[in-house]
């Protein structure tokens, strides 16, 4: 896994946690995938197939999104907190 792979996935993973709506929505995905596995029985192989498929099309995006992020950023223009990188709005 990559460095930026590794912040994407894993760091925002762990702090998604730490978020209800997002935790109630994970729940909600991963009840509603064993019961489309348990629909499907021997062939349910066919739904992680499509699963892990998707998934990986949703990180080449998010990927991308981040590689545009870095791209455009500017030393005086951060897309992180202001008191890390002073920007217009920041009190200095």
């Amino acid at each position: 896994m990559t460095e930026t792979e590794e912040r994407i996935f894993v760091d925002m993973y762990k702090d998604s946690l730490k978020d209800p709506e997002y935790a109630k929505h994970l729940k909600m995905a991963v009840k509603c995938g064993r019961r489309i596995m348990e629909i499907l029985g021997p062939d349910s192989s066919l739904f992680l197939e499509y699963e892990r498929a998707a998934c990986m099309a949703k990180g080449l995006r998010i990927e991308g999104a981040y590689q545009v992020g870095v791209k455009d950023g500017r030393p005086n223009k951060c897309l992180t907190c202001p008191t890390k990188c002073p920007t217009e709005f920041s009190v200095i």
